[in-house]
């Protein structure tokens, strides 16, 4: 019985999260308020992330721009832009689960 309700607790915990990549279900235009949550949500936690987060998620994720030409973008190299991805997706997915709990 405990692994049983250790289970489901856990799916209740994740049934909010969605992933960054995952842009088809975060701008699905089904018009129900989970939706619409959700969409505010993720808006929320992209604004809350530095500048350059966002410009790094926005510019790999969004626009599918290569780590190659991030990396000339802002003179770094392609393995430290992966990096630099790893720590702003960890700081985007912190700010998104302090966000859901408050709901």
């Amino acid at each position: 019985g405990g692994i049983c309700n250790a289970a489901r607790q856990y799916w209740r915990e994740r049934r909010r999260e969605v992933p960054l990549c995952n842009d088809q279900r975060v701008l699905a235009a089904d018009g129900t308020f989970d939706g619409l949550a959700e969409r505010l949500t993720v808006a929320a936690t992209v604004a809350r992330l530095r500048s350059r987060c966002r410009d790094l998620l926005r510019r790999y994720y969004f626009e599918g721009e290569p780590t190659e030409s991030i990396a000339a973008a802002i003179e770094t190299t392609p393995r430290n832009v992966i990096y630099l991805l790893h720590i702003c997706r960890g700081r985007a997915r912190k700010i998104y689960e302090t966000l859901t709990r408050l709901r």
